[in-house]
């Protein structure tokens, strides 16, 4: 997202990134996100609460917890946020909503409601979206799910090739 928020800015475009303050300060501990977009001054980011504690691990068997932290809190401030700012103000400005497709789909009843146009942008990646085309075929080839007893780790599997 903060490569297509880049491109934007290159052409011209003001963008608002709205993010999870944990999101954030994890771009801030771990990335140049403040210089590399210093240069561009139609950037600015904006964080809203994801309404998880900050100790929460947001990943592997604790991710279920995120989604349903983000409907109930994020999306009202999200709603809020916008609603409060001027993104709407400037007659020579056309709003516009780049959502990632994973968790802002809340982004549509916004968009909606206001006749703000949307673009869903999924930021899975390459590797997530090719296993998830492939598991019908999997499936059919009887090679998902794995029949495994308990909850022991696979570490591979032969006969991955096509």
């Amino acid at each position: 997202m903060l490569r297509l928020a880049e491109l934007l800015c290159l052409a011209g475009l003001h963008i608002t990134f709205v993010v999870s303050e944990f999101s954030h300060a994890r771009l801030l501990n771990n990335s140049n996100v403040v210089s590399r977009f210093a240069g561009y001054p139609g950037f600015r980011f904006q964080t809203i609460p994801d309404g998880l504690p900050d100790d929460h691990p947001r990943s592997g068997e604790a991710f279920g917890d995120v989604v349903p932290a983000i409907k109930n809190v994020a999306a009202p401030l999200f709603k809020k946020m916008m609603a409060e700012k001027d993104f709407f103000s400037s007659p020579t400005r056309r709003p516009c909503i780049i959502a990632d497709g994973v968790c802002m789909s809340f982004a549509i009843d916004f968009a909606e409601d206001n006749g703000i146009d949307i673009i869903f942008f999924p930021t899975v990646s390459a590797c997530s979206f090719w296993a998830t085309f492939c598991i019908p075929e999997l499936i059919e080839a009887k090679a998902a799910p794995l029949q495994r007893i308990g909850r022991e780790k696979i570490y591979g599997i032969l006969d991955c090739q096509r």
